[in-house]
């Protein structure tokens, strides 16, 4: 599964990959930190999903330029590495993106 989360307080987006079955908790453990579920996809594989995480982290990183915005103290649940500002990332861009992605995934060949 992939997931975005959005801290309001730090003005950081969060893209994260997690099992189906660690999902609640994963995402419990975000919202214990402040960060609000924007959207989560469910996929075929670990594989897929860390594909389409990378795919996203190399968009902000590289495409828009964006750092990572969360240091690792400031992230005690981890996933520090994973984030990005606000002023760089838009969030529906961000949900647009993903979807292309697994709908691309969902369309493939098996």
């Amino acid at each position: 599964m992939v997931y975005l989360v959005v801290n309001a307080d730090y003005q950081t987006v969060k893209v994260g990959v997690t099992t189906t079955l660690a999902r609640k908790n994963r995402i419990a453990t975000h919202h214990r930190e402040s960060w609000q579920l924007v959207q989560t996809w469910d996929v075929s594989t670990g594989g897929d999903a860390y594909d389409i995480e990378q795919t996203i982290l190399r968009w902000w990183r590289d495409g828009l330029g964006a750092p990572p915005a969360m240091q690792k103290a400031d992230m005690p649940q981890g996933g520090w590495t994973e984030t990005a500002s606000l002023l760089w990332v838009d969030v529906d861009d961000t949900v647009a993106r993903i979807q292309a992605e697994v709908d691309r995934l969902r369309s493939e060949p098996l």
